[in-house]
């Protein structure tokens, strides 16, 4: 009976370490269905994000080519303005051209201006000799007029 008491006592306690050893392993495998449930999630979480950086791949290669045609558009943009500018240089010089050739006008009438002033009081003043000489003329026939001729 002692040997069946110490057999017992010895079932007893590899029991105990069995329950020990079952608890231990239901513990292990708590701790790999949560890692595996972590790692499920891990999972999604790396395709979620794998998705989202091909679909941001996607809109900056959309966002590439409308930075491209834009940029395009603005080197059109900058052609025309710099033709523009061409143009506007033309404009500006034949506008300068034109004000010189106003001004050297302005100064040509004020000459002729002058040069029919000078004209106007030249031709008064030659009126005024030939009615001088005229008066003379006049004063000499009319002595002329006195002398009888025989």
């Amino acid at each position: 009976e002692s040997e069946l008491s110490s057999f017992k006592a010895e079932v007893d306690e590899l029991e105990g370490v069995n329950g020990e050893i079952e608890q231990k392993n239901a513990n292990l495998l708590a701790q790999v269905a949560s890692g595996q449930n972590e790692v499920a999630l891990l999972k999604d979480v790396v395709n979620e994000t794998e998705s989202s950086k091909l679909e941001l791949e996607r809109e900056r290669d959309g966002l590439l080519v409308q930075i491209a045609a834009v940029e395009s558009e603005l080197c059109s943009f900058k052609a025309e303005v710099d033709e523009l500018e061409g143009v506007n240089g033309k404009i500006e010089q034949r506008n300068a051209d034109l004000l010189a050739q106003v001004a050297s006008g302005q100064n040509e009438v004020a000459l002729l201006k002058d040069v029919v002033n000078e004209t106007e009081s030249s031709k008064l003043e030659l009126e005024r000799e030939r009615n001088s000489l005229l008066v003379q003329i006049a004063a000499v026939e009319l002595e002329l007029s006195s002398f009888s001729l025989p």
